[in-house]
């Protein structure tokens, strides 16, 4: 004579009884929906989703592996494996992502560099324009006795800081991948 298996809606209530659980508080505890919880302690919901099922028996304490008894209960070498499997996915997927991260990287490396260039571009424009300014004394912003050319020299050095700080910045972090380090 041989006994019959309690199916997984069937160890769950067990366990839910035993834990001294209510519907609510399972629900509560697991996040899945309390009509879903009565509907699969129930065994209306013939498939449930797995993650509904896991949330729930997490919450009582419940092997997956022996919940529904189709599969025997898994031995140490098996539990290994599959954590390792299930590492081996996500370093892979981790992997991914941090190749599209890094493609994404140099791509966008191109555009800094070139907006810095730009703006070293127009900085040194400036510069010289200031430079050229100075010289002629009855034309432009600077002329003797207006403040317009103290306003500009304090503009240019407050262009020139930032500027120089990001191009040293931006010379670093070259040098760095050159050499390889992080």
């Amino acid at each position: 004579m041989t006994i019959p298996q309690p199916t997984a809606p069937q160890a769950l209530r067990r366990a839910k009884d035993a834990a001294g659980e209510t519907n609510r508080s399972l629900a509560e505890k697991s996040g899945v929906p309390e009509h879903t919880v009565a509907k699969i302690l129930s065994g209306a919901t013939q498939n449930p989703t797995y993650d509904q099922v896991a949330a729930m028996a997490s919450v009582l304490d419940l092997d997956l592996n022996t919940l529904d008894h189709a599969q025997p209960a898994a031995t140490g070498e098996t539990v290994t494996q599959a954590h390792l499997d299930g590492a081996n996915q996500i370093i892979a997927l981790y992997k991914e992502r941090l190749a599209v991260y890094e493609r994404g990287v140099r791509q966008r490396n191109v555009i800094i560099c070139a907006l810095l260039g730009l703006l070293a571009f127009f900085a040194t424009a400036f510069v010289i324009y200031v430079i050229m300014d100075a010289r002629n004394p009855n034309y432009g912003f600077i002329r003797p006795g207006s403040p317009a050319g103290l306003w500009l020299c304090i503009l240019c050095i407050l262009v020139a800081i930032p500027l120089l700080g990001t191009l040293t910045a931006a010379l670093a972090i070259t040098i760095r991948r050159t050499r390889g380090t992080p």
